[in-house]
């Protein structure tokens, strides 16, 4: 799930989602950036923010799996 998108489509900044949802913002900017996940009460809390299912800020968008992009950058 791309949770940038999500958020954005809901038209939060990382800021208000953060202070929705009690965090610091630079956790939700490496939540949006893989770098990590959050605990699933957290995971609960942005889901409710953005109106989506909060299982599926754990699945993978396939792009963004390293087989995935070197297969990608192999085919260009």
């Amino acid at each position: 799930m791309d949770l940038r998108l999500a958020r954005m489509k809901k038209g939060l900044n990382q800021n208000q989602l953060a202070k929705i949802v009690g965090v610091d913002p630079a956790l939700i900017c490496q939540y949006e950036h893989g770098k990590r996940r959050p605990s699933i009460n957290t995971a609960r809390k942005i889901a409710d923010a953005l109106d989506i299912f909060w299982a599926d800020i754990f699945e993978e968008d396939e792009n963004d799996r390293p087989e995935q992009k070197l297969q990608t950058e192999l085919a260009e």
